[in-house]
């Protein structure tokens, strides 16, 4: 019985919090200097996380109940908080875009 219950553990087929964090921030990390560089390539580049991050929300909807049982509901937080981390991110780049396109239009209008 338990070489049987080896095969249906999850914990070798998910992420670990580790990489998923070092993954969101690099991801978040581009997408700043994405921002920084021009705003709508921030924009743009923000498909991309939120595609990963939704694929990885519904793996954790259906596998919720093993996910908490094997690692834990701090698994479950720490993964929706790197997922807010890499937004977060990606919209401070765009804020900075922004900001840095209307000083830009700001400073050649005076």
């Amino acid at each position: 019985m338990n070489n049987l219950a080896f095969f249906f553990e999850i914990g070798d087929k998910i992420i670990s919090n580790q990489k998923l964090y070092a993954l969101m921030i690099v991801l978040g990390g581009i997408g700043v200097m994405l921002g920084y560089i021009r705003w709508w390539l921030g924009l743009i580049w923000l498909i991309i996380p939120v595609s990963i991050i939704s694929f990885y929300i519904f793996d954790i909807r259906d596998l919720y109940d093993d996910m908490v049982k094997e690692f834990g509901k701090n698994y479950i937080l720490h993964s929706y908080i790197s997922f807010v981390v890499a937004i977060l991110l990606n919209l401070f780049g765009i804020i900075l875009g922004l900001v840095k396109s209307f000083n830009t239009k700001k400073l050649n209008l005076s």
